[in-house]
């Protein structure tokens, strides 16, 4: 897996996240990331997208948005 903490990725509709967390989670790569505001600024608005083949998806299922979320939640709560 290649290292894209901190990293900003930008869409094809030219929308611009900072990646805050990446992880395997059930064999599948994710990334949690805070979308960017016009000046380059975090926002209070977070996803999780899927990662495949170097194509990201975001990540509608509820059931799992909220095991994700539990996910990140303990990787981040370990790093303080």
């Amino acid at each position: 897996m290649i290292n894209k903490l901190d990293k900003v990725i930008t869409l094809d509709d030219s929308s611009k996240y900072m990646v805050i967390d990446q992880g395997y989670y059930d064999h599948v790569s994710y990334l949690y990331v805070s979308k960017l505001d016009q000046d380059g600024n975090l926002t209070d608005t977070l996803s999780i997208f899927e990662e495949k083949e170097n194509t990201l998806t975001t990540v509608k299922d509820n059931e799992l948005l909220k095991k994700l979320a539990d996910y990140f939640k303990k990787r981040a709560e370990k790093e303080v």
